[in-house]
């Protein structure tokens, strides 16, 4: 079968890795063999990565130094198909592999909103997009509105850019979902992310001040990064210690899925928001900001979670509380999650690379 190269800069606990994880192994389980190639492999998922596949550890970290890295890896490279994701990482490894006499096929996956996430390097993004993804053998948008996002900056058109959805990195629960028992407890709010700007999970703990008022709840907030001291300030402030939870990094997220009667999302911008998908695979009604990017199509316009706008903490608190009082039907909310399953986007991969049926 096929040897497929997976480029990253490192493994931390994101989603783009966890993603690769699952890819790889439904590609190994599938009969092809895969690899990992990062700059540098560091991160909470090298260890794992390292025991289960071949990992090549560039030694680079800046990006910077990293192009004779990529061509001297491209040169020896056995894949016949190298998946390189998130830019600027992207756009560089398009050069390395030119330089490096094209062997293979190179695929290029996007997986934000690019406009909004670099909208600092709005200039530097479009024009590296125009002059490097041209040439790569296919680009990936992880949502349709990633794809536009891209051919708004860029002079790449349509049918040059494959929508494929995120996938949940693990398999589903089965459709047999029953509601929690909580009568006499608090309702448990769940939101997983990292601590930054863009998941804006302060607006969730001022949404949160609101409806604590009205429910008995409480919030759990999964993730880590630089905002955690900001958010454990304005805990503080709002006198919500006993209220709000902040674990930090968990390796698996599925057991406070299961005690969940709620997820909340708040990101400013999203490529796909696949925290939703994972939530609803488990029953999970959802509420989300209507942010740019693919979480209105994960929700398909509001059928299966509330959508309110981004940075409005008193509509996120009411439509917080219209969700704890009628929930989504739980089956509902797993057949809709099948369509994100890791089986079937794993496939439809392959399709894209011409390794399919």
């Amino acid at each position: 079968m096929a040897r497929i190269a997976l480029i990253l800069s490192s493994l931390p606990l994101g989603g783009t890795e966890r993603l690769s994880l699952a890819l790889a192994r439904a590609w190994t389980g599938l009969g092809h063999h895969v690899e990992f190639a990062v700059l540098s492999n560091m991160g909470a998922l090298s260890g794992r990565c390292a025991t289960e596949f071949d990992v090549v550890d560039l030694h680079t970290s800046r990006l910077r130094c990293s192009l004779w890295p990529l061509i001297r890896y491209f040169r020896k490279s056995r894949a016949q198909v190298h998946l390189v994701q998130m830019w600027p990482l992207t756009s560089l490894a398009v050069l390395a592999w030119i330089l490096a006499g094209r062997p293979g096929q190179l695929y290029l996956s996007d997986h934000t909103h690019l406009s909004t996430h670099w909208a600092a390097w709005r200039c530097v993004l479009g024009l590296s997009l125009s002059w490097t993804y041209p040439f790569a053998s296919g680009v990936i948008a992880v949502s349709r509105g990633v794809k536009e996002d891209i051919q708004t900056l860029s002079s790449i058109g349509p049918s040059s850019i494959e929508v494929i959805y995120d996938a949940v990195p693990f398999d589903l629960p089965g459709p047999q979902i029953k509601a929690k028992v909580t009568s006499g407890h608090p309702k448990i709010l769940l939101s997983i992310g990292r601590l930054v700007y863009s998941k804006d999970q302060k607006l969730l703990i001022e949404a949160f001040d609101i409806v604590r008022r009205h429910v008995a709840v409480e919030l759990i907030l999964i993730g880590e990064g630089p905002m955690r001291s900001v958010l454990e300030e304005e805990v503080r402030r709002r006198g919500l210690e006993r209220l709000v939870c902040m674990p930090g990094l968990v390796m698996d997220p599925r057991p406070y899925f299961q005690r969940s009667d709620l997820f909340v999302l708040t990101s400013t911008h999203e490529g796909f928001g696949l925290v939703l998908a994972e939530a609803m695979a488990f029953g999970v009604s959802v509420v989300s900001t209507d942010c740019p990017g693919g979480v209105r199509e994960i929700l398909e316009d509001g059928k299966y979670g509330a959508l309110v706008p981004v940075g409005n903490s008193k509509m996120l608190a009411h439509a917080i509380m219209e969700s704890l009082n009628y929930p989504k039907d739980r089956i509902l909310l797993w057949t809709r999650a099948q369509n994100f399953s890791i089986a079937r986007v794993a496939v439809r991969y392959l399709e894209y690379f011409g390794l399919g049926k």
